[in-house]
This record gives C-alpha cells, structure tokens and sequence, in this order.
C-alpha cells in the first residue's frame, strides 16, 4: 500500500499565524460594542417611551381641561342685577315666566319695559331681548335696551337657568337656554300679548346664537331677527382664542354646547339684520360677516367702525338706532295685521 503523499505548501502561500490572544481581544472588543449598542438602543427607547407617555398625559389633559371647563368658559353666569330700568328714566315690571324641564316646574326672572307710546301692546313692535354670557337683565340697559326702548319698542328681558335670580343655583347649558328662551317667547305672545308680526328676536354675543335657534325654530312666528356682535361657532372661538392648539385636539366631539350659527343660520325663513363693531375685542367682526355670507335673503349687515363688543349703541348710537329703526319699521310693515 503506497504512502499518502506530503504536500509542502511554500511559505508565501501559507495563512499567517494568528496569535490567540489577539484573537480573543477582537472577540472581546466585538461583544463590548454590541453590548453598547444595546444599551444605547435600550436608552433610546426608554427616553422615546417616557416621551411618547408625557405627549399622551398632556394630549389627555387637554382634553380633559377643554371638557370640564368649556361650560363655565361658555356661559360664565353672573348673579349680579346692577341696576334696574326705573333708575334709567323707563317704567317697567318685573315678570316671572314658568318654564318646564326634565319635569320639573321652575320660574325665569325677567322684566317687562313696556313703549312709552302709550299703545296698546300689540299694536307697537316688540323686543325679546337675549343677553350674553356673562350678563343679566340688569347689565345690558345701559349698552341698547335703552335704545330700543327709547324708539318706542317694548321690550322683554329674560336671565336664562343660572343667572341673576333664575334659578340661581343650576348651571346652564345649550339645551337649557333654548328652552328658556322657548319659554319666554310662549310668554312675550301669550302672555303679554304681543302681536308676533311686530315682533322682533334680540341677541347680543352668546345671546345671538341662542336669537338664532329660537328664529329658526319660529320660521313664521316673528317679524324678523336682529344679531348683535355674535359668534359662528363655539369650535371656531376655540381656534381664535387658543391660536393652534385646537387643531391638534378632537374640538368636534370634545364641545359640549356647540352653539354652531354657521350651519344653522341658512335655515332662517325671516329678515335679519347683523350688527358687530369692528374693534371687536371678544369676537371679530368677520364672523358676523361670514354669517351674513351664509343668511339668506332678506339680510343686512352694520358694520360699526370704532365699536367693540358692547357699546354699539353708544359709541354708533346715530347709525345703530337709523339702522334698527329701518329694519323694524320695514319689516312691520310687510307682516302686520292692522
């Protein structure tokens, strides 16, 4: 049996001798750097997740504040009755209209300041008066009831579930001032006896929206419809006072009370006439201005320069007063029963 034969490989063909340990120093170099990058990953996921949590904690806490808080920021009820309309030269009543909700039978304070005409009262236009958010029957006579009743109107004033003497100890909601609002309409023509074709719907800021709903819910009850430096919608106040926030925040199932005018109010089947001043601190003026855009015909839009959100009657008391007159007068004249 022939021997295997021997293969000499020449040196420069040979592999180099590695020395073990050197071997065992790249090995251990290897695990090291894999182990830091485990670390780091580990880190970096840990400072991503914390991150990600406080994101979500804050995300959850806006919402949450924008949900317990908006009834208050929305209505913002006051209890304080200034003054009344005999310390400013007008006679009137004090009323108590019944209203009835979730079955219970509570009372609404107003107050009835009748023409000074000396008519009977379904023979002179007539006002149901809306206040704002943070008004009272008491509060808005020197800003237009005044006015109104200085052009020989009556005039009704209403405070909603809340406010002043209302029933003092509910918190409104949109749900609530409707029907408040409901009550003292049934109250101003049943009641009173007020001639519902000389008569007009008021509402100042918040009052505007709720004037809105009750115009609608009327369609061929009232003479016409006059809205006072008013809002298009509680979501877009939101993104006018909070800048960008909103945008991030789910507003549409978040709002509790929407109040939305804008697409409510191409449903109006009366006149309306919409008044804003265009320094406007609260609410600027170019929302009364795309609600116009949205109204349908017959509509009129006053535009009053210099005015903020409550002194129209004031500061363009000329121009209010010739522009409501020509509004009311125009519109009695059409609808009235003689």
């Amino acid at each position: 049996m022939n021997p295997t034969p021997q293969i000499k490989v020449p040196k420069s063909l040979r592999f180099p001798e590695v020395d073990r340990r050197e071997l065992f120093t790249i090995s251990e170099a290897r695990i090291k750097l894999h182990g830091a990058q485990r670390e780091f990953l580990r880190r970096l996921k840990t400072k991503i997740t914390l991150s990600l949590s406080a994101l979500a904690f804050a995300y959850i806490t806006a919402c949450g504040y924008l949900w317990s808080t908006q009834t208050q920021a929305i209505f913002d009820p006051c209890k304080e009755i200034l003054t009344d309309p005999g310390r400013m030269g007008m006679d009137y009543d004090p009323v108590a209209i019944p209203v009835t909700s979730d079955g219970k039978q509570i009372t609404l304070d107003g107050i009835w300041i009748p023409a000074k005409t000396g008519e009977a009262i379904n023979k002179v236009p007539s006002i149901l008066h809306l206040h704002g958010q943070d008004d009272t029957i008491g509060k808005n006579l020197e800003h237009n009831v005044r006015q109104l009743n200085a052009l020989g109107y009556n005039v009704l004033q209403v405070d909603y579930r809340g406010y002043g003497e209302s029933f003092d100890t509910y918190k409104p909601s949109e749900r609530t001032v409707y029907e408040d609002t409901e009550a003292a309409w049934q109250f101003l023509i049943n009641d009173l006896g007020a001639d519902p074709n000389r008569t007009f719907i008021y509402g100042h800021s918040l009052g505007g929206a709720i004037a809105i709903e009750l115009a609608i819910d009327h369609p061929d009850g009232a003479a016409g419809l006059i809205v006072e430096s008013t809002f298009t919608s509680i979501a877009d106040m939101s993104k006018e006072r909070y800048a960008g926030a909103p945008a991030l925040l789910p507003i549409d199932l978040l709002i509790r009370h929407p109040f939305n005018s804008k697409d409510k109010i191409g449903n109006l089947r009366m006149p309306v006439l919409l008044i804003h001043g265009d320094g406007d601190e609260k609410i600027p003026s170019k929302m009364s201005e795309e609600l116009f855009d949205l109204a349908p015909e017959p509509k009129q839009l006053l535009l009053i320069e210099g005015r903020k959100h409550a002194n129209s009657a004031s500061i363009g008391s000329v121009e209010y007063k010739a522009t409501v007159s020509e509004f009311v007068e125009r519109y009695i004249r059409s609808t009235a029963t003689e």
